[in-house]
This record gives structure tokens, C-alpha cells and sequence, in this order.
């Protein structure tokens, strides 16, 4: 595992640990700790370094400077996420499927729940930019902590603080695999993008466009030019996206489809109807 590590000297407030001036000390001075190994004794021994005053994220940056624009998204091999007071820390640990650690926060009691997640991924993934890696925490947060996950922590220019109170506990299991989820990420900026082209067209901001019109998008075009080339899924599955997107109904996306003649795999009225159902799920 990666993460950027930061030891500090601790500065206290009427005894309180003094959060804010120990944040500070991590905007520059950076320096990465790297483990091989990604099960059993390896998150042991990154607990253990967490129990100590230290400023810590799974994100480096270039120039050892803490700000998202900085950050180097490649070869991301584990997640954090932080909840406060909403989940359980015993019972996160039995539902998911996936190998975890938790870490108890500075405000941590055991009437209120604050704690870290870790999640190591099971290869190291890259990111195109800070948009599609906050997307994939954004979509992970959604499907495993029903978005109560802190939404201000999914971004790459954020940091973390330990003491040696926190507690840490591991859950052995298999790793997570991003790419599904990597997947759906980088169709949601896709769709994003679609709709702020569509925002300056005027026609469609006064009303429903018709299929003719989706037809002549520009992204439509490109995806059309896709077809034949192969597998045809993925354009034709994009293409679904852009009209369900542009405000098509389930049945216009199939005719727009079934327009382009693309095969017999996609002649069938119904199984496109089909198809762009599942996009919404």
C-alpha cells in the first residue's frame, strides 16, 4: 500500500488535541510509506503506524504540496472513507464481502461511532483526473454506506489524523475489484458532459427533443462511427445512455437503435427496451 505519512509534534487546547493546528502541519513536508503486500500482517502493520500522531492519506502529491490539483492518481491501491455517528463500527465489518480496516478517530466513544475505513483494492488502479477518482468514491459511498460516508472527505486533496488512542480492527476477506464500479464512474461523468451540451442548445432547453435530433449530436455521431467495428455493446450502450440522457423514453431509445441497423443482436424491439431499462439501475 501507498500513502502519503506525516509524524507531527502534538499541540494541545486545555488538554484537547489541537486538530487544526496538527492539519496545518501536513500541507508540505510529505513523505511515502510503501508496503508490498496487501493481506494479513500488512494492514496489522499499517494500524500500528496509525497509532501514533500522524497526518496520513491513501493520495500523494507532486511536489510533496496537499491540494487536489497536485495529486498523482495513478496506482491507487486502497480507499478511505470517513463515517461519523451513523454506522456501526462492529456491524460494518459483517456486511460487506470485501477485506476492511477499520480506525476509531480522535471523537470516537462508544455511544457515537467516528471511525476511518480502509478498503484495499485488489489491483492498483489509475484515475483520468480528480473528477473521475471523487466519481468513484461518490458511486462507492452510495453502494456501501448508503452515502452517509463524509462527502467533504471524497476528493484527492484531503488528509487525515491519528493518535496513539486510535483503535484499529481488520476483516480478512477478498479485495475489492473497482473496476465495475470504475466503470459506472466514468459512465456518469460521460452522462454529465452530455447534459452541459445539451444546456446550450436552445431547442432543448424549451422542449423534449425528437429522436432526429439525438441523432444529430455530436456525441451521437462519434458513437455511431463506433459501430461495426467489433462489438458493438459498448456504442450501443452509450448511445442508449446520450438518449436517455437527452430525455428519450425507454421505447425512442430502441427506436434510435434499431435506426442504425446495427445486427441482429440489436433488432429486437423488446431486448432494447430492456437494455435501456437497465441503464437507470
Amino acid at each position: 500500500m501507498t500513502l502519503s505519512y506525516l509524524g507531527f509534534t502534538p499541540k494541545f487546547k486545555d488538554t484537547k488535541l489541537d486538530k487544526d493546528s496538527a492539519m496545518k502541519s501536513c500541507v508540505s513536508g510529505f513523505n511515502t510509506i510503501e508496503n508490498k503486500l496487501l493481506f494479513g500482517n500488512e494492514l496489522s502493520n499499517l494500524g500500528t503506524q496509525l497509532q501514533n500522531y500522524v497526518v496520513y492519506s491513501n493520495v500523494i502529491w507532486n511536489g510533496n504540496h496537499r491540494k487536489k490539483e497536485n495529486a498523482v492518481l495513478n496506482d491507487i491501491d486502497i480507499l478511505i472513507f470517513d463515517i461519523d455517528d451513523i454506522l456501526d463500527l462492529n456491524d460494518i465489518h459483517q456486511q460487506f464481502p470485501f477485506t476492511m480496516m477499520t480506525l476509531t478517530t480522535t471523537s470516537h466513544t462508544v455511544a457515537r461511532n467516528k471511525f476511518r475505513v480502509f478498503v484495499p483494492l485488489d489491483k492498483q488502479t489509475s484515475f483520468a483526473d480528480n473528477e473521475e477518482y471523487t466519481e468513484f468514491l461518490k458511486l462507492f459511498n452510495e453502494e456501501y454506506f448508503q452515502g452517509v460516508a463524509d462527502k467533504s472527505c471524497l476528493e484527492a486533496g484531503r488528509a487525515y489524523i491519528s493518535t496513539p488512542m486510535a483503535q484499529y480492527k481488520i476483516n480478512i476477506k477478498a479485495p475489492f475489484n473497482p473496476i465495475v464500479l470504475l466503470k459506472k464512474a466514468k459512465q456518469r461523468i460521460m452522462a454529465k458532459n452530455i447534459v452541459k451540451s445539451l444546456q446550450d442548445t436552445s431547442s432543448v432547453r424549451t422542449r423534449k427533443p425528437t429522436i432526429d435530433e439525438v441523432k444529430q449530436y455530436s456525441r451521437t455521431l462519434e458513437l455511431v462511427s463506433e459501430l461495426g467495428q467489433g462489438n458493438n455493446y459498448e456504442p450501443v450502450y452509450k448511445l442508449i445512455g446520450v438518449g436517455k440522457i437527452a430525455g428519450l423514453s425507454n421505447e425512442e431509445c430502441a427506436k434510435m437503435i434499431m435506426s442504425y441497423k446495427v445486427g441482429s443482436e440489436y433488432s429486437s424491439f423488446s431486448s432494447l427496451v430492456k437494455k435501456a431499462r437497465r441503464y437507470d439501475e
